[in-house]
């Protein structure tokens, strides 16, 4: 048999809101109008971080954003596809590199 509120159209479970719902007035976010340091990409993800909640598109106290840092003993990170590479196949090697991590909350 069937819950009484769930006849009626009413949904019995609790939902919880998104952590950040999508912004349907914000359009998707273009590369190209993002400020960019070259040779600090750390700067860089600091500033996509800030874009990110500013588009409404993060938790707006960047709790689900994640700066890494990624070196090793030898500080050689290979990179391919870098604009200041002399190579054709874009290949450089950094002594670190960073990235931002975005972490979606998990849906029960």
């Amino acid at each position: 048999m069937a819950d009484d509120g769930a006849a009626a159209g009413v949904d019995p479970s609790p939902s919880s809101p998104p952590i950040h719902p999508a912004a349907p007035d914000n359009p998707p976010i273009d590369a190209a109008s993002f400020t960019h340091t070259p040779y600090y990409c750390e700067e860089n993800v600091y500033l996509l971080c800030k874009e990110l909640i500013r588009a409404g598109l993060a938790d707006p106290a960047g709790n689900d954003l994640y700066a890494v840092f990624i070196s090793n003993e030898e500080k050689k990170i290979p990179l391919w596809y870098q604009k200041a590479s002399r190579t054709n196949d874009g290949f450089v090697l950094w002594d670190y590199h960073v990235i931002c991590i975005q972490v979606k909350a998990k849906l029960d």
